[in-house]
């Protein structure tokens, strides 16, 4: 881009005088016919008063600059072609789009500057920058996806990349194709309940779209059981994991052991036995945890006792001291009397002497049996 010539003495204070509402006018055929100019850029000629010096420099085609009253620059005014100068009358007729008399009306006083003359490639320029200023290329760049949680609001940031970049960015506006998953007000987003919703935004010709998702976050977790015990030869049993709130979003469970040598968890809850001893079995939700004890225990394979003939006197208790085998087996232990009138077993299993006679004294743990004869005498 060739640099620009300025011309700083011809700066005078402007005061803007009529607004006219017209088409550049284009000659048709002969000299004497013309027709409003049919193209897609219909312009306004803005009458401004300027003193006679200043119109009698400036001709039809030169282009200016508008400043702002305290010497700012105005991006809809950095390159104005001059359409007609009256010296007479003290007047400059400027072409201006619909845009830049907006701008122009938006001050009540400015400043002018010439800066170039008619036909020079500096002026084609500046009015080429300008017409890119004022209808730049537009693109929109945000994230193709992101999450929020129910209740939480963001504030929509997308990327608008003008060429030139000291374009004039057009007006921006975003829509939800779904306000009941997500809101839009003044440009932030108000995430209202779980679901889907894509967002769109607009700014000139270019879009971009983005889509939320709203979930709600798990806040609990428990199990049916605290404390469980099992066998090893069990299949089938699981624990069964409840998340909270029940409309919880993302509920992905993960299930581990802290003993694989004692008992494995597959990812449905599904206990699985592999030896004897305690495990403590953990689900995971998010950042919600929790756990249940497991001892995996044996069938009872015979009882390790004493089954010697027992002679007692009565009103004692009878040590019969019964041990399940092999290690880890967990059937309860069952004790029964054949005579309660002679040997009375009470809930806990302990029995105890109580009339003289004789009675069987049965030891029962799963499929293993022990019997004891036990004699109770007076003296």
């Amino acid at each position: 881009m060739s640099k620009q010539r300025f011309f700083p003495f011809l700066s005078l204070f402007l005061v803007i005088a009529l607004v006219i509402t017209g088409c550049v006018p284009r000659k048709r055929g002969s000299e004497d016919e013309t027709e409003p100019v049919q193209q897609e850029e219909v312009y306004t000629l803005v009458a401004m008063i300027a003193n006679g010096t200043l119109a009698g420099q400036i001709g039809s085609g030169d282009v200016v600059r508008v400043y702002g009253l305290l010497g700012s620059t105005i991006p809809e005014l950095l390159a104005v072609e001059v359409y007609q100068a009256d010296p007479e009358n003290g007047t400059l007729l400027l072409k201006l789009a619909d845009s830049q008399v907006k701008a122009t009306m938006a001050y009540a006083s400015t400043n002018l500057v010439l800066i170039a003359k008619a036909g020079t490639e500096a002026a084609e320029e500046a009015l080429r920058h300008q017409k890119q200023v004022l209808s730049p290329e537009v693109t929109v760049v945000m994230d193709a996806g992101m999450t929020l949680v129910s209740g939480q609001t963001a504030t929509v940031s997308p990327e608008i990349r003008l060429d030139p970049e000291d374009g004039i960015c057009p007006a921006v506006t975003m829509q939800s194709d779904n306000d009941s998953v997500v809101r839009i007000e003044n440009g932030v987003m108000s995430a209202v309940a779980p679901g889907t919703a894509t967002v769109t935004v607009r700014c000139g010709k270019s879009t971009a779209r983005c889509s939320v998702r709203v979930v709600v976050p798990v806040e609990g977790l428990s199990l049916d059981h605290e404390y469980l015990e099992i066998y090893s030869d069990d299949t089938g049993v699981g624990l069964t994991a409840t998340v909270y709130p029940e409309n919880a979003s993302d509920v992905t469970l993960e299930w581990s052991t802290s003993d694989s040598g004692v008992l494995n968890v597959t990812q449905a809850g599904f206990l699985v036995p592999t030896g004897i001893g305690t495990a403590v079995v953990t689900v995971q939700c998010g950042s919600a945890s929790a756990s249940c004890t497991v001892v995996v225990g044996a069938h009872t394979q015979y009882i390790e006792m004493d089954t010697s003939p027992i002679t007692v006197v009565m009103d004692n208790w009878i040590q019969l001291n019964p041990v399940r085998q092999p290690a880890g087996a967990m059937d309860p232990i069952i004790i029964t009397s054949s005579d309660p009138n002679v040997v009375r077993v009470d809930e806990s299993g302990n029995a105890y002497a109580v009339a003289a006679g004789t009675a069987a004294i049965t030891v029962q743990s799963g499929s293993a049996v022990s019997v004891v004869t036990v004699t109770v005498t007076k003296h």
